[in-house]
């Protein structure tokens, strides 16, 4: 798929996460805040990928908690974009979802929400 082949351009982000997938038609919110903090309250590292945003951008993408820096969102989209660009292009979505794992990555996470 598309978003794999972005996946592989940017050396595979994410591979080895531990991975809670929330889905459902209500409550996804709540349940992924009660998760990434039960996680956290274990002693792991933890990430959590959200949308919508509600004040700023940066609240998609939580490292223990924190949003995730200015920094980390710029490069990692830097390296977001020419991958995109080089396989053809990603979807709004794919390419953040691609700059979550990206993030995690650096932080050292060991489970995302």
């Amino acid at each position: 798929t598309r978003f794999e082949a972005l996946l592989d351009r940017l050396g595979r982000p994410g591979a080895a996460l531990h991975v809670v997938h929330i889905a459902g038609t209500n409550g996804k919110g709540t349940t992924s805040a009660l998760c990434e903090a039960m996680l956290r309250e274990s002693g792991v590292r933890v990430g959590l990928f959200t949308s919508p945003h509600l004040h700023c951008f940066r609240e998609r993408i939580r490292i223990d908690g924190a949003l995730v820096s200015r920094e980390a969102v710029v490069a990692g989209m830097a390296r977001v974009s020419a991958a995109a660009e080089a396989v053809g292009g990603a979807s709004p979505f794919e390419k953040l979802t691609a700059l979550a794992l990206l993030c995690f990555d650096a932080a050292g996470v060991s489970w995302a929400v």
